[in-house]
């Protein structure tokens, strides 16, 4: 959009030059979910930033490749299942197995990461810090909420402004709400019980006036700590040109400027299912054939 391309209205605003008319910006979907389910266990097991930390820890990992330390961001497991809102026989939820939680790092790093209040932080996470815990994020994997991007300033230097909409659509809330419940049934499994899995019960902030664990009590808690996957996609949304959504064409070209393409997250025309990353090397394995193709 800095550059000209984008929608003509918000452009002239910021006083840019307008290029060409397009709809960038629009169309953003996030895999968005739940950070706040948190179980305890009763044995020495999960990621906790003083275990971590240890150097016998690092040892172990250097000499034998094993331990801790090849545990990616401590996501262990991945499931994905089909709730009774499901229109096809795909998933529509993910839940994320994770060997910590909020709580994890003593209150450090994650907190601010992904901004958490003090109030919430402080009467649900403190009172369990250095204490064993595992966390399941249950993740919508169509969303309906979608979101847009659009510019503060014309200086390259300030951050774009994010708006992403999340549980703007009811679907979206009602079908984490469904893996919560899918996954709180799995943490009272033999497997988990076997190291006395329990969850943490303390009531977020702003959601005491709900009976812990009923269904209205949830869809409070959810929106007060959305997960979110770092999987943006959608705003320079692919399509014909007939499409006046489209920002690009099938092959990459920005409609209506020569000599330009986008190759990154942003063409995903809707939400995939699962994880966007191999999606994303896939479109620019393509685009670099493309490329090849054009210049023969």
């Amino acid at each position: 959009m800095l550059s000209g391309i984008g929608p003509e209205e918000h452009l002239r605003e910021l006083g840019i030059k307008v290029v060409r008319d397009s709809k960038v910006g629009y169309n953003m979907y996030e895999h968005i979910g739940f950070l706040g389910l948190t179980f305890l266990v009763n044995e020495t097991v999960s990621l906790l930033q003083s275990r971590i930390t240890r150097p016998t820890v690092a040892l172990e990992y250097l000499l034998r490749r094993n331990g801790m330390m090849t545990i990616p961001g401590g996501a262990e497991a991945v499931a994905f299942l089909r709730t009774k809102y499901a229109t096809d026989s795909n998933a529509d939820v993910e839940l994320l197995f994770v060997s910590g939680g909020v709580s994890s790092d003593g209150g450090l790093p994650l907190k601010k990461a992904i901004r958490i209040t003090d109030e919430l932080y402080d009467t649900v996470y403190k009172p369990i810090e250095e204490k064993d815990t595992w966390t399941v994020w249950p993740i919508v994997q169509y969303p309906k909420s979608v979101g847009r991007l659009t510019l503060r300033s014309k200086d390259p230097f300030v951050p774009p402004r994010m708006n992403p909409n999340f549980y703007s659509h009811p679907y979206d809330l009602e079908l984490v709400l469904e893996g919560l419940k899918l996954a709180i049934n799995i943490s009272r499994t033999e497997s988990f019980q076997r190291y006395g899995s329990k969850l943490h019960d303390i009531k977020f902030p702003g959601c005491a006036s709900h009976e812990f664990a009923t269904d209205d009590y949830w869809r409070c808690a959810i929106k007060h700590l959305p997960s979110i996957m770092n999987h943006e996609i959608g705003t320079c949304k692919m399509g014909p040109e007939s499409d006046p959504d489209a920002v690009v064409d099938p092959r990459l070209k920005v409609h209506g400027v020569r000599g330009l393409r986008v190759v990154d997250a942003s063409v995903m025309p809707t939400m995939p299912r699962g994880h966007v990353n191999a999606g994303i090397f896939m479109i620019g394995e393509k685009a670099a054939d493309m490329i090849k193709e054009d210049w023969k």
